[in-house]
């Protein structure tokens, strides 16, 4: 049983890590665009 429930609470983190990597799918490539523009400011 507390192996079951071990098994469970990492499942649990994988599919909130996965979440996070498709809500970061949406904000990743405007957090590189601004990256992008404030490198080429600095030139």
């Amino acid at each position: 049983m507390q192996q079951d429930l071990s098994n469970l609470l990492k499942l649990q983190e994988i599919d909130y890590f996965l979440g996070e990597l498709e809500r970061s799918k949406e904000y990743l490539p405007d957090m590189m665009e601004t990256l992008n523009e404030n490198l080429q400011n600095l030139n």
